[in-house]
């Protein structure tokens, strides 16, 4: 493990959690936590206020395999830090998305274009959208083609060994109820969902009446979909009929500093709060404004402070199988 691989993102300190050697109380639940709880995101009491909170320029929705335990899924994180755009469901339980055509689903495979590639592609159909033309008198008219909307192909050429890839799924996982909406605990009768059929029938949408993020700028993208969950756990999510037709869009190559152990599985597959964070610093350089400062680096937050915690403890990461398996054993 890296001695400081996050020394050039802007995070608050963390070391007051040092501070914190017993199990506090739930606010919500009444249950013992640490730290944080990981079925209500929210902070202990006593360090409510201590804990960063972000705004997202995008709501959050994270479908959560059943079988994973909560206390291990980074996801918590994002439902934690960012209450207000993130909104956690448990499998089978996921939403209608009405307007697909604003909704982004990040899962690699053979039809996943990246964001860069997206990006070009809305640029270029915007301008076939919109033709200047100039008439006799030298007034300019906007001359608008029909309706584009299914006009975006997504399809990317891919290896063999990608599309073998495509059967797995980034980030780690989690459990739990039905729950959750921006960072709150949901009951099956809360999102009106049937178990049995495995479907939720409507959700609640007054969340999405909020401001969409942080930037007055309207959004290319009202929502991202993330899968939570261990790579062999994904098909049954991935392959539903609610999440066809979603805008696939997979991840720039990036080196996970995750601590969990997954087996044969590389180390540029992404924790699921790691996932969270990369996707929204490129989201946000292609579809706000080249310009980044760090705005959502504090997602990480608890990321980083565990981490840490794991490297002291297990003299620098070398006995973990996470890091051996990935050839890293000799500490840096």
């Amino acid at each position: 493990m890296e001695e400081n691989p996050f020394k050039d993102l802007n995070i608050t300190s963390a070391d007051f959690l040092d501070s914190i050697t017993g199990r506090s109380v739930c606010p919500k639940c009444q249950k013992s936590r640490k730290y944080y709880c990981y079925t209500c995101y929210v902070p202990v009491q006593g360090i409510e206020d201590r804990v960063p909170k972000v705004k997202l320029p995008i709501q959050v929705d994270i479908i959560k395999h059943p079988s994973e335990c909560d206390g291990k899924s980074t996801a918590a994180h994002a439902g934690v830090i960012s209450p207000d755009y993130v909104t956690i469901y448990t499998y089978p339980c996921i939403p209608d998305y009405e307007d697909r055509n604003r909704v982004l689903l990040v899962f690699p495979g053979a039809n996943s274009t990246t964001l860069n590639d997206l990006a070009k592609e809305m640029e270029s159909s915007d301008m076939h959208l919109t033709k200047k033309v100039h008439n006799p008198n030298n007034a300019t008219v906007e001359e608008t083609s029909p309706d584009h909307s299914d006009s975006l192909h997504l399809q990317k050429n891919r290896t063999e060994n990608d599309v073998d890839n495509s059967e797995k799924c980034e980030h780690n996982g989690s459990l739990d109820s039905e729950k959750d909406h921006g960072g709150r605990k949901r009951t099956l009768e809360d999102l009106d969902c049937e178990p049995k059929r495995g479907g939720c029938k409507k959700l609640h949408a007054e969340r999405d009446s909020r401001q969409t993020g942080s930037h007055d700028v309207k959004s290319s993208f009202d929502k991202v979909v993330f899968i939570d969950s261990t790579w062999n756990q994904t098909s049954a999510i991935c392959s539903d009929e609610r999440l066809k037709g979603l805008k696939r869009v997979e991840l720039m190559s990036r080196k996970s500093r995750f601590w969990r152990h997954q087996k044969d599985i590389p180390d540029t597959y992404l924790s699921t709060i790691e996932a969270i964070y990369y996707f929204l610093r490129d989201y946000h350089e292609l579809f706000i404004t080249a310009d980044y400062h760090g705005e959502y680096d504090n997602l990480l937050f608890f990321f980083r402070f565990i981490y840490q915690k794991i490297r002291n403890i297990y003299k620098g990461g070398k006995d973990l199988k996470a890091y051996q398996q990935r050839g890293e054993h000799k500490t840096k």
